[in-house]
């Protein structure tokens, strides 16, 4: 287990650390044979010394969403490392100022404690990271993490198993934060090329919630569930390029089909003018995808999938389902509702509809109730906001957040099987129509040379 203490060293230095023992009483002897004096100490199970626990942050927070996080500097109270059931110190609140999150200290005898910078990562590697590295990953961390090891240990074990070496590389970044007391999200969040942003958005939930090993299933489920939605998708796929390869290949055939038998010359055309013009059109086609994939472009890529149904629905279903459940843990680890709702918003894998939740939570900051809030995003159904006034007035919030979330759950299954067939129509109306119109134009030019031959034939 990983216990966080506070103590005093020889010369009457306060020392705020984490230790790695078997019980309280290993973790006392540890700390002595160091020469260290024990104040506090307290459980930390799967949570780095940077991250404070849930229990010392109270009601009256007024927490803005948390930015991404390169370094932060925590004022921790001496309570938020006390055991779990300790009473926090009264006022202690947790801010966000840009990047950096500040935890007020209220009570005498406050200690501040500030992580050390992150090893930057190297960007240029070999292969890149794909959806299924992603998930083995994932289902592994979380697994490791949900045993009770630490993140350091977990990360420490997975990485030399990690065959992607991109992967590999970020696991012991990972693994050397949290040894030396930093989130692990604050690592993810400098490798947007490895871990999209929703993700890391996750797993900042998890550690301000304190249920990362949740987070990490979670992140573990969303991936299984897009090779679900594209197994198969191989197959209108290649009648889409099948019937774009047919162009170039039959094209040369069309104003003669042969009539001197020049396989010589259609070879040429073929394989030096088509093939290339093909394969540029393709890549240029590739090019402007991977643009739209960049920050520059990101915004109006997501507004625009909004609108693309059944995958637009899909995307606006599968997010709000997921910022959801996060708002539901986070109210169920104590957090108040500010800062719930804008660790929530961040995992929201739809920048657009980020935006709207992140925009709704300043609200919420302001002051403003959380009903208010969701009718401010315009992103819910009306029955789904006369849940929200339900739980806010009765004081069951959780579990109508709970009963919003199986709605959109299953609202998001529905859209799943929707966008499955409308991956395979699109691949077969492709090849229908570029297949179709090549055939076409194929037959109009042959019947075009034979009558044109035998009109010749007869004058």
């Amino acid at each position: 287990m990983n216990y966080l203490y506070e103590a005093t060293d020889p010369a009457g230095k306060t020392v705020v650390g984490k230790v790695e023992a078997l019980d309280e009483h290993h973790a006392h002897g540890l700390l002595a044979d160091q020469g260290l004096s024990v104040v506090s100490l307290g459980i930390g199970r799967a949570v780095s010394v940077g991250t404070v626990k849930r229990s010392a942050v109270v009601a009256n927070d007024t927490s803005t969403a948390p930015a991404p996080l390169p370094h932060n500097r925590l004022a921790v109270p001496s309570s938020a490392l006390a055991p779990v059931s300790a009473t926090p110190a009264a006022g202690a609140r947790i801010t966000f100022s840009g990047s950096v999150a500040h935890l007020t200290p209220t009570a005498p005898g406050d200690v501040a404690y500030t992580t050390p910078p992150v090893v930057q990562p190297v960007r240029w590697l070999h292969r890149r990271v794909s959806t299924r590295d992603q998930l083995f990953f994932f289902q592994q961390f979380a697994a490791l993490a949900r045993s009770g090891a630490s993140l350091y240990t977990s990360l420490e074990s997975l990485a030399p198993r990690t065959p992607n070496s991109r992967l590999r590389k970020a696991a012991e970044q990972m693994a050397a934060a949290a040894r030396t007391g930093q989130t692990v999200s604050s690592v993810m969040e400098q490798m947007p090329d490895v871990f999209p942003d929703h993700v890391t958005g996750l797993v900042r939930a998890g550690e301000l919630g304190g249920f990362v090993e949740v987070a990490l299933l979670q992140i573990a489920d969303i991936y299984e569930h897009n090779i679900a939605l594209y197994r198969g998708a191989w197959i209108p796929k290649a009648m889409a390029l099948q019937a774009v390869l047919m162009v170039p290949i039959i094209q040369p055939l069309f104003p003669t089909i042969f009539p001197n038998m020049q396989y010589g010359l259609y070879m040429e055309l073929v394989l030096f003018r088509n093939l290339p013009i093909c394969a540029l059109a393709i890549g240029l086609i590739w090019w402007a995808g991977r643009r739209l994939q960049s920050p520059k472009w990101r915004l109006r890529r997501d507004t625009w999938s909004l609108r693309i149904q059944p995958f637009g629905n899909l995307q606006r279903q599968g997010a709000i389902a997921l910022f959801l459940t996060m708002l539901k843990r986070l109210y169920q680890a104590g957090l108040p509702p500010a800062a719930a709702w804008n660790g929530a918003a961040w995992s929201a894998s739809n920048l657009a509809i980020r935006n709207h939740l992140l925009e709704a939570g300043e609200m919420v900051q302001r002051g403003s109730p959380i009903p208010e809030a969701f009718r401010h995003t315009g992103l819910f159904t009306d029955g789904v906001e006369q849940l929200v006034m339900t739980g806010h007035q009765s004081g069951e919030m959780v579990e109508m957040l709970g009963q919003a979330e199986n709605y959109y759950r299953e609202q998001t299954a529905t859209a799943t099987t929707r966008a499955r067939f409308a991956i395979f129509r699109l691949g077969l109306m492709a090849a229908i129509i570029i297949g179709g119109l090549s055939v076409c134009w194929l037959v109009k030019a042959y019947f075009y040379q034979v009558f044109h031959y035998t009109d010749g034939w007869v004058q």
